[in-house]
């Protein structure tokens, strides 16, 4: 409940849990199906495009609703919450809500329903943010073109710009009983019920809204998130210490499978320039809830870890295949890297050593332990064998190299790994254990 007065909303004390209502498109619960959230742009609104009249008003919102913010939202959504004498609140029953403020819904309705397919979206949000509350027939009388009748007068038109630009609520010298309230954008997580515009009884409630509060309760759930995070953070860990894969980093998504209408989870990762297929956990939502359900904490623990580890296996495959498509695919160019530096490597050791007779070779392995292109020098010296001189991560830095195309940090790295098989095997020649 939001008491009405002169005092900005930040200074009021702090409320989560908002419920709104809000008519939108059904295209616009597609996207979010899709997408996961849809964001509102006042630059591409079909609406503000057949009534370009109303974009000057429609900024001012937006203006306001981004300063008192702190956001840079390119559009809002456009809401309703009930208010009485002195307070806002939310509206618990929309058919009583409806059928008490016909009148003054009854416009809004009626363009809604001639766009085509729209729905009724009751939405929750559990983030704390200043919804420019402004009575309905405040914001009407703003709308063009202006037409002062009582009880409003011309001074009213600034008095009620700078309320909106301020983010403050006053009483209305005309309150409808309906509050416009505004919001930033959907998540599907934001959605508690669906509602079809087009029955015969409009506030009757479909199928798909029963599936979304089950799904989203669900998707809300903390433990779960908290779960979620474990499998995460542990198969990172497990692709570091087992799999030596150092920068891969690893999210997830919860999102609905519009077969089951149950979550599912899907993990993805990238490793520097490489990004990986999403990894999808089959049933993780119903082992979790087992797990809970039933009080088994241990079991819980050791859910985590193995399906970290299954994460973490799937991905480590995966960086495999791409590393030995990558091998195959530069074999031929990487050849002829390594083949440069071991000439000049060879160059440096006769001039250093002041001997003719020095001869090395290049081997290129791909270790199939732990997915690695590993670069693998030896050396015969004075007819003298010197095996098994590696020169650590030359496949990495040749393909960073490689892959944004700069030869300076190239011929770079040749220099030093000619000098390390020269440091090298003048040492091992000269000191040999």
């Amino acid at each position: 409940m939001f008491f009405i007065n002169t005092l900005k909303f930040q200074e009021r004390d702090k409320y989560y849990n908002m419920k709104i209502w809000t008519l939108q498109r059904k295209e616009v619960v597609d996207i979010i199906e899709k997408e996961g959230y849809y964001q509102p742009n006042f630059e591409k609104s079909d609406f503000i495009r057949d009534e370009p009249e109303l974009k000057a008003l429609y900024q001012l919102v937006l203006r306001g609703f981004n300063c008192n913010n702190n956001i840079n939202s390119p559009g809002v959504i456009f809401g309703f919450m009930e208010s009485d004498a002195d307070c806002i609140h939310e509206i618990s029953d929309f058919g009583e809500f409806l059928e008490k403020h016909k009148k003054q819904l009854c416009a809004l309705w009626n363009r809604m329903l001639k766009q085509g397919k729209s729905v009724l979206l009751e939405l929750e949000y559990n983030v704390e943010f200043n919804p420019i509350f402004i009575d309905l027939n405040d914001f009407q009388f703003l709308m063009p073109p202006i037409i002062t009748t009582a009880p409003y007068q011309e001074s009213d038109i600034e008095r009620l710009c700078n309320n909106i630009l301020d983010g403050e609520v006053y009483h209305s010298k005309f309150p409808s009983g309906v509050i416009q309230v505004h919001a930033p954008n959907i998540f599907r997580e934001d959605i508690v019920g669906i509602y079809d515009l087009e029955k015969k009884d409009v506030l009757q409630e479909t199928e798909l809204k029963q599936k979304h509060v089950i799904v989203n309760d669900k998707i809300r759930n903390k433990k779960l998130q908290l779960f979620l995070y474990h499998v995460k953070d542990i198969s990172e860990t497990i692709l570091f210490n087992q799999f030596d894969m150092h920068k891969m980093e690893l999210d997830y998504t919860n999102s609905m499978d519009r077969n089951t209408m149950l979550p599912c989870v899907t993990y993805y990762g990238k490793m520097e320039h490489i990004v990986f297929e999403k990894v999808d956990i089959s049933n993780i939502f119903v082992a979790y809830e087992f797990c809970v359900l039933h009080g088994l904490i241990k079991m819980e623990d050791i859910f985590v870890s193995t399906t970290a580890f299954v994460v973490a296996n799937e991905f480590q495959i995966q960086y495999r295949k791409k590393l030995k498509k990558e091998y195959h695919k530069n074999s031929i160019v990487l050849q002829k890297f390594t083949d440069t530096v071991q000439e000049f490597a060879e160059k440096e050791l006769k001039e250093y050593l002041q001997i003719d007779n020095i001869y090395l070779g290049c081997q290129i392995v791909h270790d199939k332990e732990n997915g690695k292109i590993r670069v693998l020098y030896d050396a015969v010296i004075n007819e003298r064998r010197i095996e098994g001189v590696e020169v650590t991560d030359l496949y990495d830095a040749y393909e960073f190299c490689d892959s944004i195309g700069k030869e300076k940090l190239e011929s770079d790295i040749i220099q030093t790994a000619e000098m390390v098989l020269v440091t090298v095997f003048q040492g091992k020649y000269l000191y040999p254990l």
